[in-house]
């Protein structure tokens, strides 16, 4: 199994998974090129890809389906509440390769079972994901204003996750943010911050999680090394080895070789 972040971030975000013989991206933000020059600059390609799963409906993590899905037809999965949010027009690309979903929902690709699950994000729906192959479970959730039970239950157990971390609340207040902002960053309904990655990040390592990539960090209010010390703080008693995800860039979270 190998999950590499390809880029992460407000102006785009984008995943792959490989499970054996399988490969399928979570969430299509940036531009469609920078997605493929993305998957190549890892030794994929598009045309492995069968299957795209969205998070929610906001641009940074949809901006280059209906482009690349005209090159490369594929199966999309979403909820039916991020799908309505979008207004996808009745049979253009997007609408015919689209598989509508709840807002949980599990599916099988082969021997990759991926379980999805709410998680509280201001948009219309927004869902985190579990992807489990030959007894390894990778999770990620990446927009989320707050931890919640589902969240801690739906991810506990998996041996690597990549979680957000997006900013360092005292850098958002002393930002140069207007207020309106800030308080959507900060609210229960916007993104996570590094404080509240760190406390689930060690409840996750106490109980095996091994791996944690850091992701969607606020280019002015975060920085990978403030990211890394709060978290490391939580999770070095317990061995996990911690990285943070590039904005641009492509970085492992986990490698088929890897022994966890």
């Amino acid at each position: 199994m190998r999950v590499i972040s390809l880029y992460s971030g407000s102006s785009g975000n984008c995943t792959l998974v490989e499970a054996g013989e399988h490969t399928v991206l979570l969430d299509a933000g940036g531009s469609a090129k920078a997605l493929i020059t993305a998957l190549e600059s890892v030794g994929s390609t598009i045309h492995r890809v069968t299957d795209i799963f969205i998070t929610h409906e906001h641009g940074d993590h949809t901006h280059a389906l209906s482009t690349l899905l005209k090159k490369h037809p594929c199966r999309v999965h979403m909820t039916d509440q991020s799908a309505s949010a979008m207004n996808i027009q009745k049979n253009s690309i997007l609408d015919t390769c689209l598989i509508r979903h709840g807002a949980e929902f599990t599916y099988d690709i082969g021997e990759l079972h991926i379980e999805a699950f709410p998680v509280p994000h201001d948009s219309r729906a927004c869902v985190g994901y579990r992807f489990t192959y030959s007894d390894t479970s990778v999770g990620i959730v990446t927009d989320i204003g707050y931890v919640t039970q589902t969240v801690y239950d739906c991810l506990c157990g998996c041996e690597a996750v990549m979680i957000e971390a997006n900013h360092d609340r005292e850098m958002v207040r002393q930002g140069s943010y207007p207020a309106v902002l800030k308080s959507r960053i900060l609210s229960g309904g916007g993104h996570l911050s590094n404080d509240d990655c760190a406390e689930i990040s060690g409840a996750w390592a106490r109980q095996g999680t091994k791996k944690l990539l850091l992701a969607h960090l606020s280019e002015e209010n975060n920085t990978p090394e403030i990211a890394l010390e709060t978290v490391k703080k939580a999770t070095d008693p317990y061995g996990v080895t911690v990285i943070a995800a590039k904005r641009d860039e492509a970085t492992v979270l986990l490698e088929s070789n890897d022994n966890i």
